[in-house]
């Protein structure tokens, strides 16, 4: 276990805000989390884990605890048939490099979540998705350290009550757990989904195409590209805020008054709406408020454009969660999670 003091965090985040660790414990292996555990307890710190931090705000200067950075790698086959490959993955492993492995050997189920930031542990956590696929859509299992009872169990799907950008994960287990690997099902004969209007145009140009996985890999990362800022260029967490959903009469009165606004239907029977099209009706795309702002190309992506502390971004959701429920009466809910 690699430990050192006073660590920035700079690196390690992609909205780029520069706040510091007191400790900062690097975790490689199933032991070394272990370990973590026990100097933690030991020094009574408080603590979180952080993959990517792809999904993070960082809301302090000086974080008075331990961070455990997972960097445990690996991917390995555990089960298969004709139809599918069982790949379990440690907490480590980069996304977006596991989605480009599995398309690179024709399987699917993953493909339109291809250049999501992040790793494969935070993964189950957020439920992550794009374009029409979710995580638990192909989630097999998750072994799961507990820190209480210094043990590791498996997860299933079910045990894990996925929703929209939910999991046990951010409820039951919250401070409670951390994900060591996570298995997932994929398809040997993938079965595509473009029903994402921006994909289709993308794939079906002369109307005759068979789609491959790769095929649908390089529309996302064109589309994503196009859309969303690189991380490496402004700072950003991807979408900041979740789209809401409300009743099918809210949605009724809401389209008098908004024509051009869509909607779908949930399994709960709600109907999901654009957070982005009511932040940009709000005025919001392309507003800067000091070094952060709406991003000027996709309204639900906040934006350090350098220099803003996390309470700056924070801050700044905050007013574009109140002016919205102020014109709409519907009020937003934060995709990221602050760390504060």
């Amino acid at each position: 276990m690699n430990i050192k003091k006073n660590k920035s965090l700079k690196e390690f985040n992609t909205f780029g805000v520069d706040s510091t660790a007191e400790h900062f414990l690097k975790v490689t292996t199933d032991d070394e989390l272990g370990e973590s555990i026990k100097y933690i307890e030991k020094n009574r710190l408080k603590y979180f884990v952080l993959g990517g931090g792809s999904n993070i705000l960082l809301g302090f200067d000086k974080y008075k605890g331990a961070v455990i950075h997972m960097q445990t790698k690996g991917v390995e086959i555990v089960d298969e048939t004709p139809e599918y490959e069982i790949l379990e993955c440690a907490a480590g492993v980069n996304w977006d490099e596991f989605v480009e492995y599995t398309v690179e050997r024709g399987l699917g189920g993953v493909e339109n979540m291809s250049l999501i930031p992040g790793t494969m542990g935070a993964s189950p956590i957020q439920n992550i998705g794009a374009y029409g696929q979710e995580l638990k859509d192909t989630f097999e299992s998750a072994r799961v350290f507990l820190t209480e009872q210094k043990k590791i169990i498996s997860l299933s799907k079910d045990e894990c009550n996925f929703d929209y950008r939910d999991s046990i994960f951010k409820r039951e287990l919250k401070g409670k757990s951390i994900i060591v690997s996570v298995s997932l099902k994929l398809k040997k004969i993938p079965k595509l989904n473009y029903s994402y209007k921006g994909i289709r145009e993308l794939i079906f140009v002369n109307g005759d195409e068979k789609p491959t996985v790769k095929d649908m890999r390089d529309a996302v990362i064109k589309l994503r590209t196009q859309k969303l800022p690189d991380p490496t260029v402004i700072g950003n967490a991807g979408s900041f805020f979740k789209n809401p959903e409300i009743s099918e009469e809210s949605f009724g009165i809401l389209k008098r008054f908004i024509p051009e606004i869509d909607g779908f239907k949930t399994k709960d029977e709600l109907v999901k709406i654009s957070a982005a099209k009511l932040i940009e009706l709000s005025g919001w795309k392309g507003r800067r408020e000091g070094n952060c702002g709406v991003y000027e190309n996709h309204s639900l992506v906040l934006v350090n454009y350098g220099g803003a502390t996390g309470s700056e971004i924070f801050n700044l959701a905050h007013r574009v969660i109140d002016d919205v429920y102020q014109k709409f009466g519907i009020k937003l809910t934060v995709e990221v999670n602050l760390l504060q």
